[in-house]
């Protein structure tokens, strides 16, 4: 798409968060770090996926892929920082797919386009209390997407724009978020 395309369906004079954080599992890939059989990893180039030691396959969703492209691409988005945050008990295995892969054609990873990681079991409040501590970025200027409704209650109760990605992330979901986040902005 165009920049004017583009601008024109998120609005111009929306206020941009400062960070914007992906749950991983079932939200940002179509898998659950749980149920693979371990490394070792690969990237298989004509399918776009990663696959584990037994060929299960981690497979970013399409809108999650795109809307990382444009979050390292677009000059909109040059004061934002995309944080990847996950409860998994699996970390060693987000990471290496993270690094794995790409986001765009210029050879971007998903790990390259982060700058954040708080990939570790526990509470997700703690996550993103730990690159508040490490960015001092106010939780008012943080959006959110994750599939589990639990970890959506827990993060908005620290004012962090939240929404629910029930099916995994789409970009419906950002276009929401930008719209709350610009209304919650906007009643300051």
């Amino acid at each position: 798409q165009t920049d004017s395309a583009m601008s024109k369906r998120v609005g111009e004079d929306i206020h941009i968060p400062r960070i914007v954080a992906f749950d991983l599992d079932a939200c940002s890939w179509e898998t659950e770090m749980y149920l693979l059989n371990g490394p070792p990893f690969s990237f298989v180039e004509e399918r776009r996926h990663v696959v584990d030691s037994s060929g299960d396959v981690v497979r970013m969703f399409d809108d999650t892929h795109d809307v990382l492209d444009e979050l390292k691409t677009h000059g909109k988005w040059k004061n934002t920082e995309v944080a990847f945050v996950s409860r998994t008990y699996y970390p060693e295995y987000a990471n290496e797919c993270l690094n794995l892969l790409p986001v765009g054609q210029d050879g971007h990873t998903m790990a390259s386009v982060g700058a954040h990681f708080e990939i570790y079991p526990g509470c997700k409040i703690d996550h993103f209390k730990a690159i508040h501590r490490r960015t001092s970025i106010p939780f008012e200027e943080m959006i959110f997407f994750d599939n589990e409704y639990r970890n959506i209650r827990d993060v908005s109760r620290l004012g962090v724009t939240c929404v629910h990605t029930p099916e995994g992330f789409r970009r419906k979901y950002l276009d929401q978020a930008l719209k709350l986040y610009k209304e919650s902005k906007e009643s300051q």
